[in-house]
Parts: C-alpha cells; structure tokens; sequence
C-alpha cells in the first residue's frame, strides 16, 4: 500500500501535507515513518497522483483525489517561472534519492525537460505540467 504522510499531531489538511512515497523505503528520503501521520491509499490512487491525472484534496480531515485540471493557457513568464522552479528541484531531488523506487521516471520527465526552449515557444501556450502530461513525464514533486 501507498501512503499520504502528514505532519504527526496535526489535523489533516493541505497544510500539513508532507509527502507521499509509494513504498517504505522512499519514505526515508522524506523522513522516519514513526514521525508521520500516515494514511494509507492505494497504489493505483498513488500512481494518479505521481503522474498528474489526480490532485489530493483534504477537506475536514478526510482525503480524496479529484481530477486534475491543466485546461488553462499560460503567459511565457508563468511558464519560464514554472519552468525554472520545476528543473532544479526535480535535478535536486534525483540527486538525493538515488534508489527512489520512481527513478527511471523522474529521469525522463528530466530528459524531456532539457528538450524545451522556453525561448522559442508561442506565448500564451499550454502549462509546463500539461505539456510534461501530454508526454507521459509529469512527476509530483510530492510523490518523487
């Protein structure tokens, strides 16, 4: 099983949010699984969420995954701002956690990110997760 984890002690909400890892040694990356609030979702929920198709949503202390929306057009400072937040933290995160048990796909989201010329695209254009959705190499942050 999958596993949401929050902050221990606190309510559930989007604030106290830390991670998610879909097998317990990814959780060592994040923090000792003792110091979490862990609840456990599916692998297929967690699957949904690392690729994008899902967003968490917790309300009055209870989860739920809901559909991802990336329909809106973006304006090329939103994009290369997303961009060049996005690309370091995921280089960051690739070099941290070697053994992470979704390398290979953090890997590939990084590959097709190198192939983008913010430069050279027509503005307003689609947003950096639709497009890394689009090419099967989205990667939540959260999840990796």
């Amino acid at each position: 099983m999958a596993k949401l984890l929050f902050a221990l002690d606190k309510d559930l909400d989007l604030t106290t949010f830390i991670h998610s890892v879909k097998v317990d040694s990814d959780a060592d990356y994040v923090c000792a699984l003792n110091a979490c609030k862990i609840v456990e979702i599916s692998d297929a929920e967690y699957e949904n969420f690392f690729n994008g198709t899902k967003w968490l949503r917790v309300e009055n202390g209870t989860h739920s995954f809901v559909d991802a929306d990336d329909s809106a057009q973006v304006d090329e400072f939103t994009f290369t701002d997303d961009y060049n937040n996005y690309k370091p933290r995921l280089e960051d995160k690739i070099k941290r956690q070697p053994n992470h048990s979704k390398l290979a796909e953090a890997q590939a989201c990084l590959t097709f990110l190198n192939t983008i010329d913010v430069n050279s695209i027509s503005y307003p254009t689609d947003s950096l997760d639709k497009r890394l959705k689009d090419n099967n190499t989205y990667v939540a942050l959260s999840a990796f």
